[in-house]
């Protein structure tokens, strides 16, 4: 700058800088929230000069580097501090270089973009957008579902919807999850399925065949099929199927029927399709025909097999006669013989039977012929069957024992052969005679594995008729018994020795359970009961399924160890009855229950104190005591919520007391008796985290603290249902008093703090008495971030409506200001700044910016910090007063700050001088950056003339002065820029006292006088002293014609007129004319170079006289580039050329006189002309 001034002192001008290029004209960019970005430009001069200047942002927010340059080309990088603006915020201004090569402005434009929700071709804007989509185009609509934009989307338009969106969200099921948000937002039906026909029937099938059933559904959505059949003979060929797969409103599901996995006879097999919502059975019947054919044959032979297994064990067990078993059974062999069976053992099954019929001729013929085909007898069992039957006719004595020695030798070769080991029971002389023995053969071939219905007859057969055989109750015994009992063969002696031998057992058995309870139906007894909750107790058996054996044991006065244990174990919720008399005097002294069962005994005590009302009070401390266990545990179920409603009131709730009840009051249960339900799932809006908890016998438990939740049951294959899966909630402690008084004395409990916000927040009910409660929960870990924002909203609004309440100012000193800054800056700072915290206000103006601020609170903000600064510079404080001063909103302080501190583009520092004008302010700093600035960037110049006055008047500094007073006469005189009267009147003084000035003063001055309606004597002294020294310094121009006739007449300027050109003064100006007579004559076309008078004005002086034209134009030819005036003219100007009496006005007169035909005025005009030359001739001899 000290370089400029000096070259304006020295009277050396630039009549055209180079022009400033800039690599960018403007800046714009959209970010997202949090998301910065780091740009930059290049500054350099046309003309690749080494160019100097600084660089001013109209922001705070956008940094850059570096801040001033000096050099051919600089980078200039810059980055944008989004922090704390929100989205559809705009960070607007501009880059202002101040350069010597004049200023520049580069806008910039930072927009933090809305989170929009977009498809390929269109902006979703709502909600009902979204829904318009998903009906349409329901894969297209997906994406938008699954966007971060469709989350904020929920939050601004639908916050109740979160805890559903967010809990589907979790388990990312894609499609499916969409589908369940609509239906549990009620803006569609759930997909309805429906079957065609229910089933299908098809017979006579010979190779596998593939059908289908129709599927057909009703609106639109989503749903994900799985299809299974139960049935081997069917196979499905798609297992999963969607509803994209539909055609229009109908799907066919394909499947094949195999007949070589079918049975003789009817087939029946079921094909499910699983929706989450629903499940669709289509039944198939598949026929295959079992007459004819090697199958169908071999299904006659096992049923008939099985009839004459039937019919044995019936005639054995005296329930069919001799008579009837041998007819049917032989009728059952000879369908079988027709079916095509021919088992040795059968057709000796036959002679059997025909023996006992006393038909033995007959089985003899049979037994011969049998005998003829030896090779039928290889198996052992066949064998020993036919030599069985010998005995029937050949008694011998020697012949039996032969043939029981050869069973006996038959059987040793083969162990586990239970068909001679039966044989043998009526061959062999020990075991006929010893029942014991005979018993355990039986048992030996069980071990084997044996389970015939024949072996266990003969066992019976022995026990019948002595009981007492049976001396433990082993695994075969067991299994003997279950027998007896499905062939309903229990009598009484049976039962009291199973009764006796199970009295004795040590450990529980269920098949012995299952004989007893038999035994039980069949003759119930004290006994029989007591053995029965004996055997219950050692298997610690405790349920509803037996509880009515306890019940029964307890009312019979049935004495056990453990019996009342397990009778309250065993009570079912739904158990409304008062507990029995020894019961609840057991449980009085001694109670090893768990704390279930003994919440149960308790509050049946309570639920039937008015029947007994000394059983209550008894149980009272027990009680008492116990409650206070449990709500220590955190403990709750119905029959503790009924002792917390009994026992809990204002006279004994205390703060600890309030406390635990805190964390079970909000306990909910859920109830779902889907089978395919495994777990509740419950997302609350102010959570961050879900609650899951496992669905155990139809309940669940969990917790909800506030009406803003989300309940999702989970089925087995972890999808997530809030409509397909209907389910009940309770709560278990529904106690407006008790929840009342937590809320008085667990004010800070967390359960109770989001109880008492969840209802508050978004209905502004916050007062006095609940404030506190805000503030707290948002110190509660695992509040969601956006819940704590919205509470944040709430306090800032209360206090802001209500900035005279008491905990004001604890709540400001208290608080985490930044969070709160973020939420709502406005109110905070008027919050801050009206309390008097305006250093901590203005840290968080520093931080996240002014934007949005009321500016009344950010003007008292920083004047206050000004002043505790003592007016010491601060950048961000400069930044935050200008912002206030732009925004046209300020105080004396800050205003004086301002007019100390500012640097800025030039028009800015304008307004702020004017500003400082009105409040009478000190504005000499600023007026002399002003001045410096101006005539640094030679721009801006404009309407400074006051500035400049006021700084001279203030004794500002002569270079300064001097250098912008040349520069501005210079803008004047030769850019014909307009100059305001201080300039002029300073110069004015200076060359009134002597002072040495500049030519382009004294000529900006000499013009300015030529411009005014009227001189004072001392300014004409100075135009006639002024005009002698430049005109006779063959400074001619054209405004000396402007001066009055009397002060030019002296340098006979009146007959002069002036063509004037302003061009750089290198140019070459070249000037072609012609002059066009009085009469329309001619001269012809001259042209010259033009002249330079003074700084780029070039000059053509001409003599014209009355009717004289000049026609002419001008060429400019600068830098290679030619530029050339439209034709113009010049004509003769007859002002003082008519009234005077020098020659050259009495030749005008003359001519005009001529012109106008007048001889008389002719003949004067010549007369006058020829006397006043005799006259010049007489008194100037010499000058001829």
């Amino acid at each position: 700058m000290k370089r400029r001034i000096e070259q304006l002192l020295n009277g050396i001008f630039e009549y055209e800088a180079p022009r400033l290029v800039v690599s960018q004209e403007e800046i714009r960019a959209v970010l997202r929230k949090g998301r910065t970005f780091r740009g930059e430009f290049r500054v350099e001069s046309a003309d690749k000069r080494k160019v100097k200047g600084f660089i001013y942002a109209d922001s705070p927010r956008m940094a850059y580097e570096p801040s001033d340059f000096n050099g051919i080309s600089e980078k200039i990088v810059y980055e944008p501090d989004i922090t704390g603006m929100e989205e559809g915020d705009v960070l607007e201004g501009a880059f202002t270089v101040c350069s010597d090569l004049g200023e520049y402005r580069i806008p910039y434009h930072i927009e933090i973009a809305r989170s929009m929700v977009k498809t390929s071709a269109e902006v979703i804007d709502s909600l009902e957008d979204f829904q318009k989509l998903a009906r349409e185009d329901f894969q297209k609509a997906y994406p938008v579902f699954v966007s971060e934009g469709f989350r904020n989307m929920l939050e601004r338009q639908k916050p109740e919807w979160i805890p559903l969106y967010e809990g589907l969200r979790t388990q990312a099921s894609g499609y499916a999850d969409m589908e369940e948000f609509l239906v549990g937002i009620h803006a569609k039906d759930v997909v309805n399925l429906t079957l065609e026909k229910p089933d299908a029937y098809f017979e006579g099938l010979g190779q596998t065949q593939k059908e289908s059933a129709v599927l057909s559904k009703d609106g639109w959505g989503f749903q994900k099929l799985d299809i299974c059949t139960d049935a081997e003979f069917l196979e499905v060929e798609r297992p999963v199927v969607t509803t994209d797969e539909f055609i229009g409103s109908t799907y066919r599901l394909d499947y094949l029927i195999y007949p070589d996995r079918l049975h003789e006879g009817k087939n029946y097999g079921k094909i499910f399709v699983k929706s989450p919502y629903q499940t669709l059975c289509f039944e198939v019947t598949v026929a295959k025909n079992a007459e004819n054919g090697p199958s169908g044959q071999r299904h006659e032979q096992k049923v008939r097999i099985k009839r004459l297994m039937e019919r044995y064990v019936e005639f054995r067990l005296r329930r069919l006669s001799l008579k009837k078993w041998v007819d049917s059974s032989l009728a059952d062999l000879k369908a079988y013989r027709n079916a095509g069976g021919a088992h040795p053992m059968l057709e000796l099954y036959q002679a059997h039977l025909l023996f006992a019929a006393g038909r033995e001729d007959e089985a003899c013929i049979l037994l011969t012929e049998f005998e003829g085909e030896r090779g039928r007898m290889e198996k052992p069992e066949v064998r020993g069957y036919y030599l069985y039957l010998t005995t029937f006719y050949n008694k011998d004595r020697v012949y039996v024992d032969y043939v029981e020695e050869t069973l006996l030798e038959l059987l040793h070769q083969d162990r586990e052969n239970w068909r001679l080991q039966w044989l043998l029971l009526y061959l062999q002389e020990s075991l006929i005679s010893r029942p014991a023995d005979k018993l355990e053969a039986i048992r030996s071939q069980f071990l084997y594995g044996c389970q015939s219905r024949i072996m266990y007859l003969e066992a019976y057969g022995i026990i019948e008729k002595k009981p007492g055989m049976l001396k433990k109750l082993g695994e075969f015994e067991v299994s003997l018994l279950h027998f007896i009992c499905r062939e309903g063969l229990l009598d009484e002696e049976i039962i009291r020795h199973i009764t006796d031998l199970a009295g004795r057992e040590k450990k529980y058995s269920k098949h012995l359970y299952d004989i007893l309870k038999q035994c039980y139906e069949e003759q119930p007894s004290g006994n029989l009961l007591k053995v029965i909750c004996s055997l219950l107790i050692k298997g610690d058996k405790d349920g509803e399924a037996y509880f009515a054996w306890y019940e029964a044991a307890v009312e019979s006065d049935i004495r056990l160890t453990g019996l009342y244990e397990h009778y309250v174990n065993s009570m079912g919720t739904g158990f409304q009855k008062p507990l029995p008399r020894m019961i609840k005097m057991y449980f009085s002294y001694n109670n090893t229950l768990n704390y279930q069962k003994k919440a149960a005994v308790y509050a049946n005590v309570i639920e039937h104190r008015e029947e007994d009302m000394r059983t209550f009070e008894n149980y009272q401390p027990t009680i008492e005591k116990f409650m206070v266990e449990q709500l220590e545990a955190g403990h709750i179920n119905r029959s503790l919520a009924l002792i917390y409603r009994t026992f809990l009131n204002a006279s004994v709730l205390n703060r600890w007391i309030a406390e635990h009840l805190a964390k079970v009051i909000f306990t909910c249960e859920v109830r779902c008796d889907s089978p395919n339900a495994r777990y509740v799932v419950v997302v609350h809006r102010e959570l961050e985290h879900e609650q899951r908890a496992a669905l155990l016998g139809g309940k669940a438990e969990v917790k909800l603290f506030t009406e803003n939740y989300q309940i999702f049951i989970e089925d087995d294959r972890g999808n997530r249902c809030t409509a397909s899966l209907p389910y009940e909630t309770e709560r278990l402690l529904e106690s407006g008093e008790l929840l009342a008084l937590c809320r008085n004395m667990s004010s800070e409990c967390p359960e109770i703090l989001l109880n008492i916000c969840g209802a508050a927040v978004g209905e502004h009910v916050v007062g006095e008495k609940n404030v506190k409660s805000f503030w707290k929960l948002l110190d509660v870990s695992g509040i969601r971030e956006g819940y704590k924002e919205a509470v944040r909203k709430e306090l800032l609004d209360y206090y802001y409506a209500n900035p005279k309440s008491a905990s004001l100012d604890e709540f400001l000193h208290g608080i985490s200001l930044e969070k709160f800054f973020r939420t709502d800056k406005r109110k905070l700072l008027g919050m801050l700044a009206a309390e008097g915290m305006c250093s901590e206000a203005f840290a968080l103006v520093g931080t996240y910016g002014a934007e949005r601020a009321e500016l009344g609170s950010l003007v008292r903000i920083c004047s206050r910090n000004v002043l505790s600064r003592e007016y010491e510079p601060d950048d961000m404080l400069l930044s935050v007063c200008w912002y206030c001063f732009r925004h046209e909103k300020y105080d004396e302080t800050l205003l004086s700050y301002l007019l100390k501190h500012y640097d800025g583009p030039i028009q800015d520092m304008k307004r702020l001088w004017k500003a400082g004008k009105q409040f009478e302010l000190d504005t000499y700093r600023l007026e002399e950056k002003i001045l410096l600035v101006l005539v640094f960037m030679r721009s801006g110049t404009e309407e400074t003339e006051e500035i400049f006055d006021s700084y001279r008047k203030n004794m500002g500094k002569k270079p300064l002065i001097s250098a912008y007073v040349i520069y501005r006469a210079y803008e004047y005189f030769v850019r014909g820029i307009s100059v305001s009267a201080p300039v002029f009147a300073y110069i004015e003084r200076e060359y009134e006292m002597g002072q040495e000035m500049q030519d382009v003063c004294l000529l900006a001055l000499l013009r300015f006088y030529a411009a005014q309606p009227s001189l004072t004597d001392k300014q004409e002294g100075n135009v006639q002293k002024l005009l002698e020294e430049f005109y006779y310094r063959g400074m001619p121009f054209a405004f000396y014609r402007d001066f009055p006739t009397e002060l030019i007449r002296p340098f006979q300027l009146q007959d002069k007129s002036y063509v004037e050109y302003r061009a750089n003064p290198e140019a070459s100006v070249t000037l072609s004319w012609s002059v066009e007579r009085q009469g329309g004559g001619k001269t012809r076309k001259s042209s010259e170079l033009m002249k330079d008078v003074y700084q780029g004005v070039f000059v053509k002086e001409f003599t014209l006289f009355y009717g004289e034209t000049v026609h002419y134009k001008i060429r400019e030819d600068f830098g290679g580039t030619k530029r050339e005036t439209e034709p113009m003219t010049l004509s003769w100007d007859a002002r003082g050329n008519m009234e005077g009496d020098t020659r050259y006005d009495l030749i005008n007169r003359l001519a005009k006189a001529v012109s106008d035909k007048d001889k008389r005025a002719a003949r004067d005009v010549m007369q006058l002309y020829f006397e006043q030359e005799c006259l010049a001739k007489h008194i100037f001899p010499n000058n001829e």
